[in-house]
């Protein structure tokens, strides 16, 4: 397998989509990286997703916060890409605070910034994967 001191390992690349067709047809990219943030939240693999979500209900504007189990209904109704910069202010005191581990959504500059934060700050036992 290959190795990216920012990307990390990288061992095999898939394609995937949905199975539910309401998540598929709602969502960018076939909904596949709704479904895996919502499954490693109810297997508990993580407690928390660190992901933009609207501020409200025109969804024009999105910010940084983190959603639990209890916020699945969220995160699927409101799955789809954003292409536009939100910036991931107060990530690491909110991340800090948080009680469990956290799965970081984010575009690739912003992933390859958290992954060398979190090394700076001694939070790779907090942040378990980076999407």
């Amino acid at each position: 397998h290959n190795y990216h001191p920012l990307i990390g390992n990288i061992n095999f690349n898939y394609v995937g989509y949905s199975r539910k067709k309401s998540q598929r047809l709602s969502s960018s990219s076939g909904g596949i990286l709704t479904e895996i943030i919502c499954y490693i939240l109810e297997k508990g693999i993580v407690q928390g997703v660190y992901l933009p979500m609207p501020t409200d209900k025109t969804e024009e504007h999105h910010r940084y916060r983190i959603c639990t189990k209890k916020n699945i209904k969220d995160i699927r109704q409101f799955a789809q890409s954003i292409y536009v910069k939100i910036p991931a202010r107060g990530a690491l005191s909110s991340i800090k605070k948080f009680d469990g581990k956290i799965a970081f959504i984010g575009l690739p500059d912003q992933i390859s910034a958290m992954r060398v934060i979190s090394k700076q700050e001694n939070l790779d036992n907090k942040i378990s994967y980076y999407f």
